[in-house]
């Protein structure tokens, strides 16, 4: 099996877009479905969910099941027309190119119009200007009170006029948009336009505000369901880099977005069982008999379960990580791959803390205190649970992961000349009550911490390689993302 460093986008065949979907996300777009099918009027729907949590994928098998269903589809990539530097632009062209004509009732003449109109603004709108002519901001009745008197009475009377250009331009695209919207939505059984704008929040800060005040402001109209896939959180750091660290974004943001829906948090095992094959760790794991015990590839793919099933990372970085390891197990020749396991462990450590693993390496920190500021986070609370039950899945993901850190720790002491310590290893001697298990009681040997101590004694004698793995790690890695 070939590898990819970067995965194929993802198909949406038509008749069929969710075939694919490995988020189990299809019963969503279907409540959404239902939800914009009985909206009546303009409507800004937010589509939030963290980044790199699958909101594109999401977006574009969503966007093909409402036109499988006879909706009319605009699909926005905001980032991809961040370069044009005017959203007005982008968006009022991707709209019209995306408007059918017959047998919709729309016809060519009234889409030209449309277009006319938008010609007009861009003449005679400035982007900076958007919001104060569309919210009115501009209190004519007081300017033309002061022409008079006031000093410059010729460019006040200049910019009066310029703003009335203005005013008139949004006013006539506005009324063409309606007309075709509406037109449009009768023609095909009352559907509304659903206007698709993805990657918001990947836009600089001042892009990503204009393309979403200009939405709100000009494109609301009658008949026409804005889609804005956002991280929320993120296009809140986007609205106070504009606006000042102390604005109210979140506040400023509910103005925009008439509903909100949470894109619910995927079957992150199911995932990581996919992403496993995809990397074709069986094979990598099959490479190494006579070197791996019986039942380790098992350890192995619950050492990446537990790490990486804590939500910790976002899908996007989950999916590079896997990639970036499927890459250095592929690069092992078949006298390597006993250098699966430490590279597993190395590979898991870098995802999740990479300063972390960095100090580690250098022996600026132990393996206990390594173990302890990762199982001590916020996000692997679940692992926290399950710590104490060595029988769990969770536990035995703990196990091989521990025991490979104390590992790594012996080989790093043996490298330099020293005497070999693990405080670790110490740790959980002390827990069971002695340095081996043959004295151990029964309840005891199925204790993590006995299960640590049994592991990392065969480890450290058979395993060694977490530093030639760091090395490959790294080689691969340049380039390759953080």
């Amino acid at each position: 099996m070939r590898l990819r460093v970067q995965p194929h986008p993802i198909d949406t065949p038509e008749k069929d877009p969710f075939r694919y979907d490995r988020l189990e996300r299809k019963e969503s777009a279907s409540a959404l479905t239902h939800i914009i099918e009985s909206i009546d009027g303009p409507c800004v729907l937010a589509l939030d969910a963290g980044w790199g949590n699958g909101k594109t994928t999401f977006v574009n098998m969503w966007s093909q099941s409402l036109r499988d269903d006879g909706f009319v589809v605009a699909h926005f990539n905001a980032w991809a027309t961040d370069y044009c530097g005017d959203p007005f632009v982008a968006l009022s062209t991707e709209l019209t190119d995306s408007i059918p004509v017959e047998p919709s009732g729309v016809s060519d003449a009234k889409v030209e119009a449309l277009k006319k109109a938008a010609g007009r603004v861009v003449r005679n709108v400035a982007v900076e200007a958007v919001r104060r002519a569309t919210a009115d901001l501009v209190n004519l009745n007081t300017v033309l009170d002061q022409t008079d008197t006031a000093p410059g009475g010729n460019q006040t009377q200049q910019r009066i006029a310029a703003y009335r250009d203005s005013r008139t331009s949004l006013t006539q695209f506005r009324s063409n948009l309606q007309d075709v919207a509406r037109t449009l939505s009768k023609g095909n059984k009352d559907r509304p336009l659903v206007v698709m704008i993805d990657e918001l929040d990947r836009c600089r800060p001042a892009y990503a505000v204009e393309l979403l005040e200009v939405s709100k402001h000009i494109f609301d109209v009658d008949h026409i369901v804005f889609v804005l896939s956002v991280n929320r959180t993120q296009l809140q750091h986007s609205v106070k880099a504009l606006y000042g660290s102390d604005f109210d974004a979140a506040g400023y943001l509910r103005r925009f977005f008439d509903l909100d829906y949470r894109l619910p948090d995927a079957n992150r095992d199911l995932l990581l069982d996919q992403m496993l094959r995809e990397i074709d760790m069986p094979s990598a794991l099959g490479k190494s008999v006579g070197t791996v015990q019986s039942g380790d590839g098992f350890l192995l793919q619950n050492m990446v379960h537990v790490m990486f099933s804590g939500g910790q990372l976002s899908l996007r970085d989950t999916e590079q990580s896997l990639r970036r390891l499927g890459l250095v197990t592929a690069s092992f020749g078949d006298a390597e791959k006993r250098l699966v396991i430490p590279a597993t462990a190395a590979v898991v450590l870098r995802s999740v803390d990479a300063d972390l693993y960095s100090r580690f390496a250098r022996g600026e920190v132990s393996d206990l205190e390594v173990s302890r500021s990762v199982f001590s986070r916020s996000e692997m609370s679940a692992v926290k649970k399950h710590r104490g039950e060595a029988k769990s899945d969770y536990a035995k993901g703990i196990v091989l992961f521990e025991a490979a850190l104390i590992g790594a720790t012996y080989e790093m002491a043996q490298n330099e000349h020293k005497a070999p310590y693990s405080a670790l290893l110490q740790e959980y001697r002390r827990e069971v009550g002695a340095d081996d298990l043959d004295n151990v009681p029964m309840e005891k040997r199925q204790s993590l911490a006995a299960q640590v101590v049994k592991y990392s004694m065969y480890y450290r004698g058979n395993y060694s390689g977490f530093m030639r793995s760091i090395d490959r790690i790294e080689l691969i890695s340049a380039g390759f993302g953080p």
